[in-house]
């Protein structure tokens, strides 16, 4: 075998060797890729499930944190004016009442007056609950608009 020919199956032989190593490396990597895709498709199920029940139990979150006695005193402090707008809508109707009361009997009289406190109790509930959805809102938007993947 002369010399060229030698060289000529060397080369050839360290090609066949080269495309072997990549033909494996291409397969390692592509193992790897698929195994980090799987992965990476388990962890999006995950937070998509985690989502799905978040939004479940947040009309239930909302409810009880805006039932809480110390955000209902951070949202009379925040939204004072709003509340005692409400209170004094409230308190206007008592008073009507109260210059009712001559017209009404004892037991009519009380009645509405429960009714009015009762209307007065489910009327501030449910401006602090609108609040409270308001707050976590803008929570949210401000959060995901300062999010690393947003950047």
């Amino acid at each position: 075998m002369s010399r060229d020919h030698a060289r000529i199956v060397e080369v050839c032989r360290q090609v066949d060797v080269g495309k072997a190593y990549q033909t494996h490396l291409d397969e390692v990597l592509d193992a790897r890729a698929a195994s980090a895709l799987a992965e990476d498709a388990r962890c999006a199920f995950d937070l998509a499930t985690q989502l799905v029940r978040a939004k479940h139990l947040l009309p239930e979150a909302e409810a009880s944190l805006s039932q809480r006695d110390f955000w209902q005193a951070y949202l009379r402090e925040r939204h004072e004016t709003t509340f005692d707008a409400l209170i004094a809508e409230y308190a206007a109707q008592g008073e009507q009442l109260d210059q009712e009361r001559e017209q009404l009997t004892s037991q009519d009289y009380t009645q509405r007056w429960q009714d009015l406190l009762d209307a007065r109790e489910a009327a501030l509930q449910a401006l602090s609950l609108e609040l409270t959805r308001e707050a976590l809102e803008q929570d949210a938007t401000r959060l995901s608009s300062t999010s690393p993947a947003q950047e």
